[in-house]
């Protein structure tokens, strides 16, 4: 486990702040699930109590005033995997939209016949490869052992994510094809608007 704490019960500055490896059943050690997440309910995620406890010098990891950028590089994995789930997300939301587009019929077509709904779709499709490519970019320089920081924070910033796009427009389109009852859908895609 790693707990980051200030060193020499000084305030808090990043340059100050050490890292510890705390044993689990370290007497004053308490753990509290935090329960009710609205997502990663897979992964546990709780709350850590320190009461008295204390450690010695020899569990640090790394150096004395290096935990801020240990705990900071230990979140740049943890944006791959968030990454790699979105683009899961998103390549789920994307098979939903064009299954809904092929089986949904408006003024006597296919909705997937519209030229704004294919355009809509084809927009979708980029952006789910563009993140993933960016994800697959980040996973590749991890496993090369090369440094991986920035990358890692791209797919959030990526053309999966246009500050103008996606959340506007598809709730745009599905106020003149109407609105899907699929549990699938909503859940999935809660932000397509299907």
């Amino acid at each position: 486990m790693e707990i980051t704490c200030t060193s020499n019960g000084r305030p808090a500055v990043p340059s100050r702040v050490s890292a510890f490896l705390v044993p689990t059943d370290t007497p004053g050690l308490e753990r509290r699930e935090i329960k009710g997440k609205l997502g990663l309910r897979g992964q546990a995620t709780s709350e850590i109590f320190l009461t008295d406890v204390r450690v010695p010098e020899s569990a640090r990891l790394g150096e004395e005033g290096k935990g801020f950028r240990i705990a900071m590089q230990s979140l740049d994995k943890g944006r791959v995997s968030v990454g790699a789930g979105c683009v899961g997300i998103i390549q789920g939301c994307l098979e939903a939209v064009v299954d809904y587009a092929v089986q949904r019929r408006q003024f006597g077509r296919q909705l997937a016949s519209f030229q704004l709904v294919q355009d809509m779709i084809a927009d979708i499709s980029v952006n789910a490869d563009a993140a993933r490519l960016l994800v697959w970019r980040a996973a590749d320089l991890i496993e090369r052992g090369e440094p991986f920081g920035t990358a890692a924070s791209r797919p959030s910033t990526s053309p999966a994510r246009p500050p103008s796009g996606p959340p506007t427009w598809p709730s745009r389109s599905s106020a003149a094809t109407g609105t899907s009852t699929s549990t699938r859908s909503r859940s999935t895609c809660g932000m397509l608007a299907l």
